[in-house]
């Protein structure tokens, strides 16, 4: 039986893996901390609270699926396996880095709406590839990859 130990993980992906994710959903979070207070007051606050919940409890979920997907994903007669996966948790940490940079260098009142743009496309992002690490790896009884079309 296998133990999880967060000091001592199997190997140095394992770590950079959940490095990513952590960093990931406290930026996330972050971000929706300082969008909520910097756009909201009063009564018109609560609303953007259970978004940003919402938000926060789907992001966590879908980087779960992604940090325990295994296997091979195959998606418009693509194969993608872990370090593909690997590599987009790099991204969206750059991406997040990006936004919180962006937020804090004041642009965000010039650029609003790019900045929003690519906070949805970075959701939309996680949400799609969260979905395709949740499928499970796709295998026959004799272990070849089964192809799927979609």
């Amino acid at each position: 039986m296998a133990s999880f130990s967060p000091i001592n993980p199997p190997t140095r992906a394992h770590l950079y893996r959940r490095l990513s994710m952590i960093v990931i959903l406290g930026l996330d979070t972050f971000v929706s901390i300082l969008s909520i207070l910097s756009h909201s007051f009063g009564f018109s606050i609560i609303p953007r609270i259970l978004i940003a919940v919402l938000h926060f409890l789907c992001a966590a979920w879908f980087l779960h699926c992604i940090g325990r997907m295994y296997g091979e994903r195959t998606v418009f007669h693509k194969v993608f396996v872990r370090r593909d996966f690997d590599i987009f948790l790099g991204g969206l940490v750059v991406v997040e880095l990006g936004l919180v940079l962006w937020y804090f260098a004041g642009l965000t009142h010039k650029t609003a709406g790019a900045w929003w743009g690519l906070d949805i496309a970075e959701l939309l992002a996680l949400w799609g590839v969260g979905w395709v690490a949740w499928w499970g790896p796709l295998e026959t009884q004799q272990g070849q990859p089964e192809t799927m079309v979609v």
